[in-house]
């Protein structure tokens, strides 16, 4: 808990005002034109958007001002805080820049709070659609809500009816294994690939896809943390591929997995994978 005021405000009540602030600045940047104007490189190395920088600042400040020492980990910015505090925050203030780059309608921000510095210490943690606005977040134990409704994960295990995202971005691993995506692909009816591992994975959650996989260590913490909590307080399932799931918030790990509505389809996805 946190205090406002008088008010007592939960980590959710932060992660839902932090959201809803990233949203009316992506509102006020996308009136201005300027949203895909490229300022720099931010601390991960990837080109950073005056939307990127944007909704960071806006995101960064309140976190500061409601959670007072914590350590702050974010895409853009990199560590900011007090790395000696054992509250720890994530936060990937655009996923999908690409999109977003070149006006495709697809991306997301997202946010976690831990008590610790590991994915087991995850209290809360929330994504937000930031084209149409909505706001899937979670609570341990509280289960996952969109726009406060209660949703639910999928219970399709059938590859043949499932919708099922994946990404894509293969370059320098398809010669690895070159077997891998063909038989993904041709053993999954309904593919989708969309552009932000975040907000199909939030989607894995409120059972709008039935699963999404990604088949290389490609993504950071804050890149899929967050969501990948959704989907374990929706109950549904995944397995990170590459490493023990209780991971380090902190280091500077990367991540690929498979999120599913239910262990039955999670189960044949990892068959196809072998």
């Amino acid at each position: 808990m946190v205090s406002r005021g008088r008010r007592l405000l939960t980590y959710e009540d932060v992660i839902v005002e932090a959201l809803e602030r990233a949203k009316r600045r992506f509102a006020e940047i996308r009136v201005s034109g300027e949203a895909t104007k490229i300022i720099g490189r931010g601390a991960s190395g990837d080109r950073t958007l005056l939307l990127d920088k944007a909704l960071e600042d806006e995101i960064l400040t309140l976190l500061k001002e409601r959670l007072e020492r914590c350590l702050i980990i974010s895409e853009e910015a990199g560590f900011v805080g007090d790395p000696a505090s054992e509250l720890t925050a994530l936060v990937d203030p655009v996923d999908g820049s690409t999109n977003a780059g070149r006006g495709i309608p697809f991306f997301s921000a997202s946010v976690a709070i831990a008590l610790g510095r590991r994915f087991s210490d995850i209290v809360s943690a929330g994504t937000v659609d930031l084209v149409n606005g909505e706001i899937i977040v979670a609570s341990k134990g509280r289960g996952c809500r969109v726009d406060g409704k209660e949703a639910h994960p999928s219970t399709i295990d059938d590859l043949s009816a499932a919708v099922i995202s994946l990404s894509l971005r293969v370059k320098g691993q398809y010669k690895n294994d070159p077997h891998l995506l063909a038989n993904l692909l041709n053993n999954i009816r309904h593919p989708r690939i969309l552009g932000t591992a975040a907000l199909e994975t939030a989607y894995v959650a409120v059972g709008k896809v039935d699963g999404f996989i990604e088949p290389y260590p490609r993504l950071r913490t804050y890149d899929c943390l967050p969501s990948l909590f959704l989907v374990k307080e929706a109950k549904g399932v995944f397995k990170i591929l590459n490493t023990p799931e209780d991971i380090d918030l902190r280091s500077n790990v990367t991540l690929g997995y498979v999120a599913a509505g239910c262990q039955a389809l999670l189960d044949k996805i990892l068959k196809l994978m072998g």
